[in-house]
């Protein structure tokens, strides 16, 4: 069993550890499991929910954003194949 921590998690996909704990108190992260004070994830377990948030949205559903010229993003109307 492959078990990761709070940071790994966020290093990995490229966040910060505080939005990590904010998704597993709000329920919208991977499913872990607490051992003492420690947060631990199954890597199996998080390759399945970043699975998951692909399948979750269609491309005919995605966004596209640009800068505009004050750097504002905002979304870009763009044709998908």
């Amino acid at each position: 069993m492959d078990l990761i921590g709070v940071d790994e998690l966020a290093s990995m996909i490229g966040v910060s550890t505080s939005t990590v704990r904010w998704w597993k108190q709000t329920g919208k992260g991977p499913r872990s499991a607490k051992f003492g004070k420690y947060v631990k994830y199954q890597r199996k377990d998080v390759e399945a929910w970043i699975e998951s948030l692909f399948e979750a949205q269609p491309e005919s559903n995605a966004v596209d954003y640009q800068l505009n010229p004050l750097g504002r993003r905002r979304a870009a109307d763009v044709a998908h194949d």
